[in-house]
C-alpha cells in the first residue's frame, strides 16, 4: 500500500493514494474529513 503525505498541519494530515491502494483497501470508501487509522511501516 502506498500513502504519501501531501499536507501536514498541527491537527490534520492530508494524503495522496495511488489507484492500486484504493483498489486493494477500504480507503476508496472514505471521503474528505473521515478518520482512518494509519500505522508506521515495519
Amino acid at each position: 500500500m502506498c500513502v504519501s503525505a501531501v499536507d501536514i498541519t498541527a491537527d490534520t494530515l492530508a494524503v495522496e493514494l495511488i489507484p492500486e491502494t484504493l483498489k486493494r483497501s477500504t480507503f476508496g470508501e472514505s471521503g474528505p474529513g473521515d478518520r482512518v487509522n494509519l500505522e508506521r511501516c515495519l
